[in-house]
């Protein structure tokens, strides 16, 4: 599932705050919101302590409807402003029904942190955790280069990691003191060929080291982009890491 921003989360609490007390209070209530949650000398404290304990209990997909019924009711540069964020935050908007536009999101990443447990005698598996956790969280802080930062720092470690069990497999001590040096073994062991490495590889690893060079987008789109392509990545990776302790795929 795709993740909502602070930003777009900041955004509906300004939408929300336009609106008299009592009409706040009875779209709240019509959507079972915990009474415990509605306190705040102000509207703007009111609706954000409402929209944070969301957040707080991990009920995203309880806040991504009180969004979308917002969406119903705003007016026509509210509803606009609210599309947007939600488009960068990976949701696409047809009428009045938000879609996630990142379905298998939620799927690749339980199934990459299986495939690591998995293999937990291979994998630093706490800093991978580490990794994509902060990667998740700095987006939705809206702290993008350093989202897209533990995007590389992942991939990073999962290569470096599939680096060292291969060698140890095959009796080998190679040069893995550099990301580049990890690349070039894994294609010399034959885990990568030539057009995996220099193409999906040497890419990925080469977009999210170009920090704040991604012309077309916002730095935003850019962060949310790698996270997406991270998950897809590293279940790519750890798919075929699998495969070959398993048997299945024998190395040159």
């Amino acid at each position: 599932m795709a993740t909502l921003s602070r930003k777009t989360i900041a955004l509906a609490g300004s939408i929300l705050e336009g609106w008299s007390r009592t009409v706040i209070e009875h779209f709240f209530y019509e959507h079972d919101v915990p009474d415990d949650w509605q306190f705040g000398s102000s509207k703007l404290a009111m609706v954000m302590n409402v929209l944070q304990n969301y957040e707080r209990t991990g009920q995203s997909g309880k806040l991504l409807e009180l969004i979308q019924e917002l969406l119903k009711r705003c007016g026509d540069y509210s509803k606009k402003s609210l599309e947007a964020a939600l488009l960068r935050d990976g949701f696409a908007v047809s009428g009045r029904t938000v879609i996630d536009a990142e379905p298998d999101a939620a799927e690749n990443r339980v199934a990459v942190l299986a495939l690591v447990e998995k293999h937990e005698n291979d994998f630093e598996a706490e800093i991978l955790q580490h990794h994509l956790t902060e990667c998740e969280d700095l987006f939705q802080q809206g702290k993008w280069d350093s989202s897209i930062g533990h995007c590389r720092n992942f991939v990073e470690q999962v290569l470096a990691d599939i680096a060292a069990a291969i060698a140890i497999a095959r009796g080998e001590s190679p040069k893995l003191s550099q990301p580049r040096l990890v690349r070039d073994y894994l294609q010399t062991a034959g885990f990568l060929d030539e057009a995996e490495k220099k193409k999906l590889v040497d890419g990925v690893y080469g977009y999210f080291s170009e920090e704040g060079s991604h012309p077309g987008i916002s730095d935003h789109s850019a962060a949310r982009i790698s996270k997406n392509i991270l998950l897809s990545f590293a279940f790519y990776i750890l798919e075929k890491f699998d495969a070959w302790r398993n048997g299945v795929l024998t190395l040159k």
